[in-house]
């Protein structure tokens, strides 16, 4: 049996099928991992987007009305603003996802002595 010789025609091919399961492989990373989480993301952020924040209270302070109006305005084009990122990114994640900017609501944290309470509608 004489040994197979090795030609740029048969290179050529070899790398063509590498490269189509490779391919396939990310394709499919792409669809059954990133594809559900990118959506839950976006499923978090439509949630919250819906919710209201009825209450804030920093140690002694506690937000008026105007202030939790101005608040949740941010709140909700903060949320609906990633929302969309997130669906986005779900409908072409051949495309990066850029990192989140930072919330501009922090949320309740006892070890500085503030309280955000949140009503989901």
């Amino acid at each position: 049996m004489k040994p197979i010789q090795f030609t740029i025609r048969r290179l050529l091919i070899a790398v063509a099928v590498f490269g189509v399961f490779a391919w396939a492989a990310i394709y499919l990373h792409r669809q059954w991992v990133l594809v559900p989480s990118l959506r839950a993301q976006a499923r978090f952020h439509a949630q919250h987007a819906n919710a209201d924040i009825i209450a804030i209270r920093e140690r002694s302070h506690t937000a008026d009305p105007a202030e939790l109006s101005a608040v949740n305005r941010k709140w909700k084009a903060y949320h609906n603003a990633m929302r969309q990122k997130y669906e986005g990114a779900a409908a072409f994640p051949w495309f990066g996802v850029t990192p989140d900017p930072p919330n501009p609501v922090p949320l309740s944290d006892p070890m500085i002595g503030r309280w955000v309470d949140l009503h989901y509608n």
